[in-house]
């Protein structure tokens, strides 16, 4: 598949549920109290997981499909609902440039699954891998 070709699908993670289960064991270990799929108040949409009442995690594992932009969508429902919103993406995958500013304009907090680890451990996590957009000259 072409998007495992070019970084922007997980390669050890077949799919989200995986990936999910994965970050909710990362959450267990930390002692971290959350809720999975937790609903928005005002939308049907869910978020995976909200953390201490206060965050709303998304886990994606590709970053090039509608899926991703569906997940920056459910950032700004988290923002307007008062939460912070935190987008977590596999080590394996990079994402576009342009996604990554869209996501920092607007305080949205991107993770690997180790930037996650060490953001929860108390430390700084590693910048998110990206890729240019457009065609070289």
């Amino acid at each position: 598949e072409r998007s495992r070709i070019f970084d922007w699908r997980s390669k050890k993670y077949p799919t989200e549920d995986v990936f999910q289960d994965a970050v909710e064991q990362l959450l267990k270990d930390f002692q971290i109290a959350y809720v999975r799929e937790k609903k928005f108040l005002n939308s049907r949409s869910r978020v995976d997981f909200e953390l201490n009442g206060l965050i709303h995690l998304e886990c994606k594992i590709c970053s090039k499909s509608n899926i991703f932009i569906n997940a920056i969508g459910k950032a700004f429902l988290s923002k307007s609902e008062k939460k912070e919103a935190w987008l977590v993406i596999p080590d394996d995958i990079s994402i576009r440039k342009d996604q990554l500013e869209l996501i920092q304009q607007n305080q949205i907090q991107i993770f690997s699954e180790t930037g996650l680890r060490k953001k929860l451990a108390g430390q700084e996590p590693a910048q998110i891998q990206t890729k240019a957009t457009g065609r070289p000259a």
